[in-house]
């Protein structure tokens, strides 16, 4: 993702969001953001997150594939 500033997510649909085990979620799902060039790109992502309380989350893994 060249420009952070253009990136859109979509809306929340919870088809993206898979419940594992021990407060742990699964996210896979995309964003749209525009490259050195303008034009927009989209980066599938799937990141692996559990619930820590108090509104905190730790990132167990992360991993982007990127078109660009």
């Amino acid at each position: 993702m060249r420009i952070p500033a253009s990136a859109q997510f979509p809306d929340y649909n919870s088809g993206y969001v898979k419940w594992i085990k021990d407060s742990t979620y699964v996210v896979n799902s995309y964003v749209d953001a525009e490259n050195s060039y303008g034009a927009l790109l989209r980066s599938k992502y799937r990141i692996k997150l559990k619930i820590m309380g108090d509104d905190q989350w730790k990132c167990l893994k992360l991993k982007i594939d990127d078109d660009e």
